[in-house]
């Protein structure tokens, strides 16, 4: 038997975000609004679909990111990269639960 972690308490809200597209880590910039996230910044959520200038953003549950930098299981603090992925972080970063790892991804529960 293998493990599986898709749709664990998944929930996905629509925002405008013209300037995002799926794949994107993004942050809530405005009323209703994201954008794709710089480096270091920390991240709402994942965009999961696009239509139009309408993104369905996962803002909780299990999501795969590209990873870098040293990640541990468990509890782990993280910064975003800048390009869609995020890296291990000493300080000031935020918290995610990590419950997989793969050579450059990380599975975590937002």
């Amino acid at each position: 038997m293998d493990t599986a972690y898709q749709g664990f308490e998944t929930n996905v809200l629509t925002f405008y975000g013209p300037d995002v597209a799926i794949g994107d880590l993004v942050k809530v910039s405005g009323e209703g609004t994201v954008a794709k996230c710089a480096a270091k910044e920390p991240f709402v959520g994942l965009v999961v679909t696009k239509r139009g200038d309408f993104a369905g953003v996962q803002m909780r549950g299990y999501m795969e990111l590209k990873a870098g930098g040293t990640i541990t299981y468990g509890y782990c603090k993280m910064d975003t990269d800048g390009a869609n992925g995020v890296t291990g972080a000493s300080t000031g970063a935020m918290t995610h639960l990590v419950i997989s790892k793969g050579t450059d991804t990380v599975g975590i529960i937002l």
